[in-house]
C-alpha cells in the first residue's frame, strides 16, 4: 500500500474498512443536535416533527431548536413548523363554525369533594 494521504497505512486501512461498513448504514437525515451555551442540548427530528424539549409536540408551535434546525436544513418553510390551526386563514373558521363558551373564573369551577387521592405504586 503506497502512502497517498497524510494518514499512516494502518489508519488508511481502517478508513477503507469502515467506509465499506458505512455503505450499509442508514443515515437519518434532518436530525439535529441543537445546543446553547447556557441550556441543555435538544435533539430535533424534522422527519417526525419532534424535539426533545417537547414544546413543539405539546403546543404545535415551533420551539427555538426547531426554528434553527429548519432554517439550517431548508427542508421546510418556517410556517410549516406550526400546526394548521395557527394559520391566519384557519383561525377565523373556528369561530364561524362553532360556539365558543367562555371559561368561568376558578372561583366558579365545580370541584368534586372529596378529591380522589392517588397513591404511588409500591
Amino acid at each position: 500500500m503506497s502512502l497517498t494521504t497524510i494518514l499512516t497505512p494502518y489508519a488508511e486501512m481502517v478508513l477503507h474498512k469502515r467506509m465499506q461498513k458505512f455503505i450499509s448504514y442508514n443515515l437519518l437525515p434532518y436530525i439535529y443536535l441543537v445546543s446553547h451555551l447556557k441550556k441543555k442540548a435538544c435533539v430535533v427530528d424534522l422527519n417526525n416533527n419532534t424535539c426533545s424539549c417537547r414544546k413543539w409536540r405539546s403546543l404545535g408551535i415551533a420551539c427555538g431548536h426547531d426554528i434553527v434546525a429548519t432554517h439550517h436544513s431548508n427542508m421546510h418553510e418556517l410556517v410549516d413548523m406550526f400546526q394548521v390551526f395557527y394559520h391566519a386563514n384557519v383561525f377565523p373558521l373556528v369561530y364561524q363554525t362553532q360556539t365558543v363558551h367562555p371559561v368561568p373564573p376558578p372561583s366558579e369551577w365545580e370541584i368534586p369533594n372529596p378529591l380522589m387521592v392517588v397513591l404511588l405504586p409500591m
